[in-house]
């Protein structure tokens, strides 16, 4: 058995008896990974001022997060950026690089996660909690870090499986510091990829808000079908231009890992790397448009099917992320 299961709750309130908080959703067993996302909303369905997100993921030896904020409502813009190996959920402050709220993982307990948190946010945010469950699935969460060097393979290894899923975040900071030190400037890669009957199948959305910039200048989007990673350059004015890319080139049976190449620049890619072996469950990326069916129309639908070569099959989890750059 392979399982994903997920959940939305609420930071724990400092009042409610310590500083642990458990996460669970009956039936699933003892977990191997989890991974937490976290924005400064409160209530599901409504808007809040200001850009705020965290992610983290964990598998109960290790553990590395990154945040990122935009202020709103500012003259020029006010950004920035933390991460590191210290914990699970890093949430900096939306008016300066400093820490608002941190926890880490604490312990596998029954069908679910125990966390601990060493600093309570100002808020009770809303975190969306992925638990990775069963019996067939293996995982493993990493520091992937490259060489930097144009054209050259890397391999990140050592996960103990060969695994068939990766997924991939990356800010432009080193992921290994406790945490690192904080910069100007917001930039978040997403990326993910899979190994679907033979062939690397991989997708990825970066956004980029660059620090000191007037309003209209200095915020951009990328999805790209060919890399896991991605930097936007931008210029002073603030024009977007893209920079260096990281593609995985393919699953490495035996070494316990994947091979991963640098390409259009130089940039040294820090990143959380979450490693799967999903076993048989049937898996694949696709980056996809709206058409002029569903754009603009209310209720209009699109179809995404998933494949594996000529093998048509209902998926049983998607997960997606989304902008607006034209594919």
């Amino acid at each position: 058995m392979v399982g994903f299961a997920w959940k939305t709750v609420q930071v724990a309130a400092i009042t409610s008896g310590g500083p642990t908080q458990d996460i669970t959703i009956s039936g699933i067993g003892t977990p191997i990974a989890v991974i937490i996302e976290c924005s400064i909303v409160t209530t599901q369905g409504t808007g809040v001022p200001h850009w705020i997100f965290s992610a983290g993921a964990a598998d109960g030896s290790n553990e590395f997060n990154l945040s990122g904020r935009s202020k709103d409502a500012g003259s020029s813009s006010s950004t920035g950026r933390i991460a590191g190996a210290d914990g699970l959920v890093l949430i900096i402050n939306n008016s300066a690089n400093t820490i608002d709220g941190q926890a880490h993982w604490a312990a596998w307990i029954t069908d679910g996660v125990r966390i601990s948190w060493d600093n309570f946010p100002s808020s009770a945010y809303l975190l969306t909690v992925t638990l990775i469950y069963g019996t067939a699935t293996q995982a493993k969460v990493m520091a992937g870090v490259t060489d930097g060097v144009q054209n050259q393979t890397d391999a990140l290894s050592g996960a103990g499986f060969d695994p068939n899923v990766a997924m991939f975040w990356y800010n432009a900071l080193d992921i290994t510091a406790s945490p690192s030190a904080a910069q100007a400037s917001d930039m978040l890669s997403f990326g993910i990829a899979c190994d679907n009957a033979g062939t690397v199948e991989q997708g990825s959305f970066t956004s980029a808000n660059r620090d000191a910039k007037t309003i209209g200048r200095g915020v951009s989007q990328s999805i790209r079908n060919d890399c896991v990673a991605q930097v936007i350059l931008q210029s002073s004015s603030g024009v977007p231009t893209y920079g260096t890319r990281l593609e995985l080139v393919d699953f490495v049976t035996g070494s316990g890992g994947v091979n991963v190449k640098t390409v259009n620049g130089t940039t040294v890619f820090s990143m959380i790397v979450l490693l799967l072996d999903v076993g048989k469950a049937r898996r694949c990326v696709k980056v996809v448009d709206l058409d002029t069916a569903t754009t603009g129309s209310s209720g209009a639908s699109k179809t995404i099917t998933g494949s594996s070569g000529t093998e048509t099959w209902k998926p049983r989890l998607i997960r997606a992320i989304s902008g607006t750059p034209v594919v």
